[in-house]
């Protein structure tokens, strides 16, 4: 995030964002086929080896092109100077609800179709992945919806209003997963729900260096991935109690209105994305 913020104006950071957060999308759309064919062939233990490996390869194309783009040490202001503002804690809060809903999507989906839906694990191979094709579209869309906007005189704070509210509409239709009528119409559910989250979440990133400085940003991302990873372990344990106990029923209407949560908490904490002036 703080690359992004150095490296692009605010027009083009949710694009930036949406392309190399599309990523995670194209690891979930090659996964499934990957997984299985691993684990039909040499077993379960290198269907989790090989992709872990794979994550390896980018590591020295990272410390290749963006070494020395990070500010000093001595820039970095006190992660308890930065708690003292809202805007901080209003990024937290979003990302605490926004966060584990693509998660959600990443680790049950698969369990959902097979136990719920009845698919085998070959269907789960060829079509599993298909609603991650239209995540990855949405996180780049956000990202063009952003620019767009920008680049017609709208501001930066309305611009990420008009695409976070809209994403988080879209999240809506995880509502209607448990109980679309046929398998086909739960996947496109599934999808309009990872458009939504993904068109959202590019400009939920983008609005950490529109508010904070640029010494600021890495540590403030720092302190939302602390938040996403908090619920990103409480959301699975409700998760497995509630499809347990009640049903998936429950869990699809909170991966629905968690990002609405989120958005609304961040537009109100922050009071409209209110820029961060550190001393």
């Amino acid at each position: 995030m703080k690359t992004v913020g150095a490296w692009f104006p605010p027009a083009e950071r949710a694009f930036a964002i949406g392309f190399f957060n599309s990523g995670s999308m194209i690891g979930a759309i090659v996964a499934p086929p990957l997984v299985v064919y691993l684990a039909a062939k040499v077993g379960y233990r290198w269907a989790f080896l090989v992709p872990a490996l794979l994550a390896l390869f980018w590591v020295p194309l990272w410390l290749k092109y963006c070494r020395g783009h990070a500010a000093g040490a001595k820039d970095f202001p006190p992660s308890l100077d930065l708690l003292q503002h809202r805007q901080t804690w209003a990024i937290m809060g979003c990302r605490f609800l926004v966060g584990p809903v693509a998660q959600f999507y990443w680790y049950w989906i698969f369990d959902y179709l097979v136990t719920i839906r009845g698919f085998s694990m070959k269907q789960v191979a060829l079509v599993g992945g298909i609603p991650f094709i239209a995540g990855g579209v949405g996180s780049l869309a956000g990202g063009l919806a952003a620019g767009w906007l920008l680049k017609r005189d709208v501001s930066v704070p309305g611009a990420r209003q008009l695409t976070m509210y809209l994403g988080a509409i879209l999240c809506l239709a995880s509502f209607g997963v448990y109980y679309a009528p046929s398998a086909g119409l739960c996947l496109v559910m599934i999808a309009v729900a990872l458009f939504g989250h993904t068109f959202l979440s590019a400009n939920m990133f983008a609005v950490v260096p529109d508010m904070f400085p640029d010494p600021s940003v890495g540590r403030v991302t720092g302190l939302h991935g602390i938040c996403g990873g908090l619920s990103g372990v409480l959301f699975p344990l409700l998760t497995g109690i509630l499809a347990d106990k009640v049903s998936y029923a429950p869990v699809f209407a909170l991966a629905a209105v968690m990002p609405m949560a989120g958005v609304i908490l961040l537009f109100f904490v922050s009071q409209r994305l209110k820029p961060v002036v550190l001393q």
